[in-house]
């Protein structure tokens, strides 16, 4: 039996890094640490992956690029929670009204994690997708979750 993986680079710093990281497969840039190895990840086709908590932080915790300005730059395809599930949601709610591009920036926590980790069933609301869905209204710019549905039952 053959197992397909998808690979994930961490803290790439340089065009060199980056190289690397496509030539063993890499297809997901996590946490690029430089404009320049943002910008040679989008130009390998590898999708771009920035921790929430950056953007709603205002900043990296240690000093490297923040998702804003990846954001700026139009390099950033995916929010993660890194280790803080509730900052998900509000990046993207930040990012969409900041932006005044909603869709595109929910995407980043629906769609185009989904697509980047070949988990195909989900991530969209279309009919035969998993059916998984977070109904929100916003309040003073912070998302507040009305009702929640896993697998198409409310919960």
């Amino acid at each position: 039996m053959r197992f397909q993986c998808v690979l994930a680079s961490h803290d790439d710093t340089t065009i060199e890094d980056v190289l690397s990281s496509k030539n063993l497969g890499v297809s997901i840039a996590e946490f690029p640490t430089t404009i320049e190895a943002a910008k040679e990840s989008q130009k390998e086709d590898m999708k771009i992956i920035m921790g929430s908590p950056n953007l709603m932080r205002g900043g990296s915790h240690s000093g490297n690029i923040s998702a804003q300005e990846l954001i700026d730059e139009n390099c950033l395809d995916i929010f993660s929670s890194d280790y803080i599930p509730s900052s998900l949601l509000s990046s993207a709610v930040k990012w969409g009204l900041e932006s005044g591009n909603m869709p595109k920036a929910i995407a980043s926590i629906s769609r185009n994690p989904a697509i980047a980790t070949q988990l195909l069933d989900r991530g969209s609301i279309q009919c035969g997708m998993k059916a998984d869905l977070v109904s929100f209204s916003i309040y003073n710019n912070l998302p507040i979750v009305k009702k929640v549905w896993v697998s198409g039952q409310a919960i």
